[in-house]
């Protein structure tokens, strides 16, 4: 196996009280591996002596934390690629592979721990990789003077995760948008596994047609589209209002790389015809039909800020 670290961290708020750090884990063994799990053993000493500090759990942000029961003082691990198989802590034993193992595939998790000296292990999986396949764990260090503190902190730790493309593991496509027509406004791009789900996975938005690129921290095939924001008012897409356009062809995307070229071009919506007037019973079925693409679109331009 190789594995490759990446760090990235910032010194403006909100985002000073944290530091991301990546693992890109290849297979490099020649063949298959399976029942892989991926962690980190940490002994936090909050305090000097680490005798009053206590640890948990917080499933929703998938972090392990610990903190000084004296000054409340926090810090936390935060894995945000998911995937979590198990939180282990107890007393102070250190670091040693007779435990790391087993604690990593037990699938426990364990309650607050402490005052103690204290450490807990945080582990992913399992997982398979084919012969030179790679993987990343992306986590966050995080401090705060509070819980509270400490879950907002990594939740902008989350936040530039994405921004920065995972620390650079992330992988990207990059392409333009063009538009030929009289309308104006932001275009909003988004990722999307499947066309018909109600958000994509990613996105970006940029200030007019030009150029953009966006990050997909989860290795898979994507649908790539765009859309002007021509009413003024933000996703969702105003249907036979803002311009939209999708690339022609599924996108896969690997950890690490980037895919260039992905350009769409918008396309101004189809204005029915006034003049013809349909018979009942052919108008009742044309309502039906506008109405369906009407909730097509809306379910699939509901972007993701």
């Amino acid at each position: 196996m190789l594995v490759d670290q990446y760090s990235c961290a910032w010194g403006d708020p909100p985002n000073e009280n944290f530091v991301l750090v990546s693992y890109v884990i290849e297979n490099v063994s020649g063949g298959p591996l399976s029942g892989l799990y991926g962690g980190l053993h940490v002994e936090p000493r909050v305090n000097e002596d680490a005798a009053g500090d206590k640890t948990a759990y917080d499933a929703t942000r998938e972090m392990g934390y610990a903190w000084d029961t004296t000054s409340m003082a926090h810090i936390g691990l935060r894995f945000l690629t998911g995937g979590v198989s198990a939180y282990n802590n107890g007393a102070l034993v250190g670091c040693m592979d007779t435990h790391l193992y087993p604690e990593f595939s037990n699938g426990q998790f364990d309650g607050t721990y402490g005052p103690s000296s204290v450490e807990f292990n945080l582990a992913v999986g399992p997982f398979s990789l084919a012969d030179g396949e790679k993987a990343v764990m992306g986590t966050a260090w995080v401090a705060g003077g509070s819980l509270a503190g400490v879950r907002s902190n990594s939740d902008h730790a989350m936040d530039m995760w994405l921004q920065s493309a995972g620390c650079g593991t992330c992988a990207v496509v990059e392409g333009t948008v063009a538009y030929g027509g009289s309308a104006a406004g932001a275009v909003h791009i988004g990722v999307f596994k499947d066309l018909n789900q109600a958000e994509p996975d990613f996105g970006t938005e940029i200030g007019g047609p030009g150029k953009y690129e966006v990050a997909i921290c989860e290795p898979g095939q994507y649908h790539v589209c765009a859309f002007m924001d021509a009413a003024g008012n933000g996703a969702p897409l105003d249907e036979g209002v803002d311009p939209e356009g999708c690339y022609p062809l599924v996108v896969d995307a690997e950890w690490t790389e980037r895919t260039t070229g992905i350009d769409i071009v918008l396309e101004d919506p189809v204005v029915a015809e006034e003049d013809f007037v349909p018979e009942p019973g052919t108008m009742l079925l044309l309502g039906s039909g506008l109405a369906g693409l009407a909730g097509y679109a809306a379910l699939r331009w509901r972007t993701r800020e």
